[in-house]
Order: structure tokens, then C-alpha cells, then sequence
């Protein structure tokens, strides 16, 4: 969706219809933002691989079967 946004201000910051001019978002904000969600997705693809390497602490109950540790 940022990417999208990004896309849409290089074509052109401002457009008209019907006599109406609209301006886009700031480029720097898309920017920015697209920047921390890219670190976030970072953060937690190395979160969910560390985790992966330590045992995990909980128990899958399934009722009226058994307790699954993992």
C-alpha cells in the first residue's frame, strides 16, 4: 500500500478533477513509513528465528484428547 502511495506521489504530487485539485501525501512520511515497516519486518522475522531456536514453553490442549508439550 505504501509502495502504491509512494508510486502515485513520483507520478505526480498534485492532480485536478472537476475543477478540484487534490495534493498527495508528503513523500518523506510515505517514506518514513515505509522505512519502519520494513525494520519491523525485520525485527520480527529475526524474533520468530530466534524463537525457533529456543524451546518453546507452552502446551497445545486439545479437549477430550491429550496435552501435546512442545
Amino acid at each position: 500500500m505504501y509502495h502504491e502511495a509512494e508510486a502515485a506521489i513520483l507520478s505526480g504530487q498534485s492532480y485536478e478533477i472537476e475543477n478540484l485539485r487534490l495534493t498527495r501525501a508528503e513523500l518523506n512520511q510515505v517514506t518514513d513509513m515505509i522505512a519502519k515497516l520494513e525494520n519491523e519486518i525485520l525485527r520480527l522475522e529475526d524474533k520468530l528465528l530466534t524463537s525457533k531456536n529456543q524451546r518453546s514453553r507452552f502446551k497445545i490442549i486439545i479437549p477430550g484428547g491429550y496435552a501435546k508439550c512442545r
